[in-house]
């Protein structure tokens, strides 16, 4: 009985954020990418994907996010010289792997606008990043990343959803990350060989990460040693966990949101750049390990998205 009446009033309070919510129509294309549960939904791979579907198709994207777990409260735009701390580790990771523009910040549409008076262009596109319930911008093109157990949870606080499977009917594209879509990992350096008994796979992402070692652990040749922390774990407390680790590991594979938090970013552009087939070396007070960067894709069908791309974008060239 109380958790129903704990669902009613979130979904109560939902409804009533959306009805007095005013939205800002901006004068250039926005796609939303967002989800009905809260974290571990692949948006990020996805973001990255529709940047780079973006800019070889010769448009500007622009990606508008809040920042998840950041310590600033100032809106910032990502660049080489930009503290994680200061970002957040995803809006990073985006920025370290497009190149692209990240607008940080809890007013996003404060910051597209402001973007906007300086960079007017025919080429923009906006990305809205976990923007599915973001009531404050029109967008033109809702995208929506979905898990098969979406459909038998519950509404927060009782369960994971911020809103029912029947929300769906909003979005232009529903991707099931169990049928329609799925992630793919591979490894920045190559012709390395790896020990088994000093190799450990290193992640802070949400969710169950156990198809991700599994990949590793094939791209590799053996299963891995594997290690998972919190999600959007601190620079300063993944320092310390990784100082309490077994004496004879010395070799991490660390996705990119891992290793933002440890290295600088003209480290990492510059090893994307130049050193793939070498490792990263790290220090820790002392001890020394041998880096390999992951890196995390989505592989899905495109057509039906650039389909609707092709169709909506018309309205805003010129």
């Amino acid at each position: 009985m109380l958790k129903t009446v704990l669902e009613k009033a979130y979904a109560w309070g939902t409804r009533l954020d959306r009805a007095f919510t005013k939205p800002t129509r901006l004068p250039t294309f926005v796609v939303s990418v967002g989800n009905l549960a809260v974290g571990g939904r692949a948006k990020t791979p996805l973001v990255i994907d529709l940047i780079r579907f973006f800019q070889k198709e010769g448009y500007e994207p622009v990606v508008l996010t809040r920042g998840y777990g950041r310590k600033s409260k100032l809106a910032i735009e990502v660049g080489p010289s930009t503290q994680v701390e200061d970002a957040g580790d995803e809006p990073f990771e985006i920025y370290l792997r497009t190149q692209a523009k990240v607008l940080v910040g809890s007013q996003r549409t404060e910051n597209a606008l402001r973007y906007l008076k300086k960079n007017s262009s025919s080429k923009n596109v906006f990305i809205l990043d976990d923007g599915f319930q973001h009531w404050a911008l029109e967008r033109d093109l809702d995208i929506v990343l979905i898990k098969d157990q979406d459909f038998s949870d519950r509404l927060l606080p009782v369960g994971r959803l911020r809103e029912s499977s029947a929300a769906l009917k909003r979005a232009d594209l529903v991707l099931n990350l169990d049928k329609d879509c799925h992630k793919k990992t591979s490894l920045s350096t190559k012709e390395i060989v790896f020990s088994r008994e000093q190799t450990m796979a290193i992640t802070t992402r949400a969710g169950s990460q156990d198809r991700y070692f599994e990949d590793l652990s094939q791209i590799i040749g053996f299963p891995l040693q594997r290690k998972e922390f919190q999600d959007h774990l601190s620079g300063e407390v993944l320092r310390k966990e990784l100082l309490k680790l077994n004496a004879e590991i010395n070799v991490l594979i660390l996705g990119m949101k891992e290793a933002v938090k440890l290295f600088s970013a003209d480290e990492l552009l510059h090893h994307d750049l130049i050193h793939q087939k070498d490792f990263l070396n790290l220090n820790l007070f002392g001890r020394e390990f041998q880096v390999c960067l992951s890196k995390l894709d989505l592989e899905w069908d495109r057509s039906k998205f650039k389909a609707l791309c092709e169709q909506k974008l018309k309205g805003f060239q010129t």
